[in-house]
């Protein structure tokens, strides 16, 4: 192998290796089950439970990103939430801290009108509660 194209071949390799790496310390779509629509069908609320702030008053968790993708026949959710209440990404420390309801509010461009709600992270259909299901 000449070396440019070894030199080429290592960039490659580095840049690979580096995609890898970041897409493994990103935030992951939030699992969303239960959303809220309001009454004119342009805005859901997703109620998130995230931890409570430290002693300090700083929040460890707090959202980053959402996302909503439209279509005719349905509307793609997404949440993201930043955790540095662990010390590294891969660490599943189990807390029972009593939650915070955090609510995400999601505009529409067009009211749902019967499309199907999706979560993002799990592809998996998403339950609604309208106004007339909450009096």
């Amino acid at each position: 192998m000449s070396l440019p194209r070894f030199r080429t071949f290592s960039i490659a390799v580095v840049i690979a290796f580096s995609i890898l790496v970041l897409t493994a310390c990103t935030a992951k779509w939030e699992e969303v089950h239960l959303a809220s629509l309001s009454a004119d069908e342009r805005t859901l609320t997703v109620d998130l439970v995230l931890r409570p702030p430290n002693a300090e008053g700083e929040f460890c968790q707090r959202v980053t990103n959402t996302e909503v993708s439209e279509t005719p026949s349905q509307v793609i959710i997404g949440i993201q939430v930043d955790d540095n209440c662990r010390s590294w990404p891969w660490e599943n420390e189990y807390h029972q801290d009593i939650g915070k309801l955090y609510p995400v509010k999601l505009e529409l461009q067009a009211p749902l009108a019967g499309r199907d709600l999706i979560n993002k992270g799990t592809r998996q259909r998403v339950n609604i509660t309208r106004p007339a299901d909450n009096p």
